[in-house]
């Protein structure tokens, strides 16, 4: 459409590009290396990425089965509370972190 104003079908055939100069795709293949991530590196960074959330994961099972309970005392007992935290008491009597 044209404004409101709807123009009629049509159907067009484009020309096949020129061969291009290869001395110019290599310099723009070249000059791009500067911005572009290679697919290896992609795929590196992913993996290391997967592995650092397994272990994440991992840590958070061990918390869960008790295995951290040393580390972080029995459901908190005796620890401060961390720097600026207040304690604010809501409809319900729960504590609210900041």
């Amino acid at each position: 459409t044209v404004g409101s104003e709807r123009m009629p079908a049509f159907s067009m055939e484009v020309l096949k590009p020129e061969d291009g100069d290869p001395r110019t795709a290599a310099r723009v293949r070249d000059e791009a290396a500067a911005y572009l991530t290679a697919a290896r590196d992609l795929e590196a960074a992913e993996a290391e990425a997967l592995e650092r959330v397994r272990r994440f994961h991992n840590g958070l099972k061990a918390l869960g089965d008790g295995a951290g309970a040393d580390s972080a005392g029995a459901a908190g007992a005796g620890k401060k509370p961390p720097p600026g935290y207040k304690r604010s008491r809501r409809r319900g009597g729960g504590d609210a972190p900041p």
